[in-house]
């Protein structure tokens, strides 16, 4: 008897446990059937001035219609794929034609130009050698691989540029922002969060 109660209360556990999300962090579904060139990554801070922690962030465009990024799975690795860590995005939205910065980074302390918080799912994102990603399920969306970070320094897509998933493949139209975006608690840290880039300077 003191046996059957004991695998009882084992099973009893297991579903508690179960319902609970015990088998780990849940991976919601794209609510929206995202395409390739749906979404753009634009900017990307990964080398942010004194620390990373609570500091890197990335932004993404929608060219076309609004959307609802719930499910987006966001993929950080090395330029070669290795070393992935990923985030599944929970209540998002970004309207049509306008930015969304993303950051790494708890709620509660996100700064004004950041959008949504991922926390530290993403660990650091990688000062050199980079690689970020975006999926809807099995469907790229759109990725970005990048070589430097300059310190303090993000990297954006050529403002002259209309924000493209093709356009932004090519390593020649990215380049160094230019514009300080919050002398305040960020004093020498460039990059245009949520806001059009500017142009990039020519060689």
């Amino acid at each position: 008897m003191k046996v059957y109660r004991k695998q009882m209360a084992i099973s009893a556990l297991s579903l508690l446990l179960a319902a609970c999300g015990g088998s780990g962090p849940s991976k919601p579904s794209c609510v929206e059937s995202l395409l390739a060139g749906d979404l753009v990554i634009t900017e990307i801070m990964a080398n942010p001035l004194d620390r990373d922690e609570g500091k890197e962030w990335f932004e993404i465009y929608s060219p076309g219609q609004a959307h609802d990024l719930t499910g987006l799975r966001v993929v950080a690795a090395r330029a070669d794929g290795s070393g992935e860590a990923e985030h599944y995005v929970i209540g998002a939205n970004i309207a049509a034609g306008d930015y969304l910065v993303l950051g790494g980074m708890i709620e509660a302390v996100k700064p004004a130009y950041v959008d949504y918080a991922y926390g530290a799912d993403l660990g650091g994102l990688r000062n050199s050698g980079g690689k970020l990603s975006l999926y809807c399920g099995e469907a790229l969306v759109d990725t970005v691989t990048y070589l430097e970070a300059s310190d303090g320094v993000a990297l954006q897509l050529d403002g002259t540029k209309n924000p493209d998933s093709i356009v932004n493949d090519d390593s020649q139209n990215w380049c160094d922002a230019r514009t300080e975006y919050d002398p305040v608690n960020e004093p020498g840290a460039l990059g245009s969060p949520g806001l059009p880039n500017q142009p990039c300077e020519s060689n």
